[in-house]
């Protein structure tokens, strides 16, 4: 055993590949139907969207009023900022339902 190490092993020298790892793509891939969080979406969403829009329509009908800003500007404030703050929700709830709206298309014509 003398000489183990300086010596070329026989059979020449094996050099060790590393072994490629898995790529996963970063979408997930196309599910065959809708995940009980969207479905539960779906569902809720309309009647959320009618409720936001009653209050806009609510608040639109208090801010027409011509003599609200004259008599009390701090309230046409907070009714303002209230209606740009329920506009920008009911933008977001009409997205979301709008995705899964689509995502719903996609999987059943798949």
């Amino acid at each position: 055993m003398r000489g183990y190490g300086v010596t070329k092993p026989k059979g020449g020298v094996k050099t060790v590949k590393p072994k490629a790892q898995k790529t996963t793509s970063a979408a997930k891939p196309s599910a065959k139907k809708l995940s009980f969080k969207h479905k539960h979406a779906l569902d809720t969403l309309p009647g959320e969207i009618e409720k936001l829009e009653a209050e806009i329509v609510k608040l639109q009908a208090e801010l027409a009023d011509p003599n609200l800003y004259a008599q009390n500007a701090e309230k046409f404030q907070k009714l303002s900022d209230q209606l740009s703050q329920i506009q920008r929700k009911l933008d977001e709830k009409e997205e979301q339902w709008l995705e899964i709206e689509l995502l719903k298309e996609e999987i059943e014509n798949s």
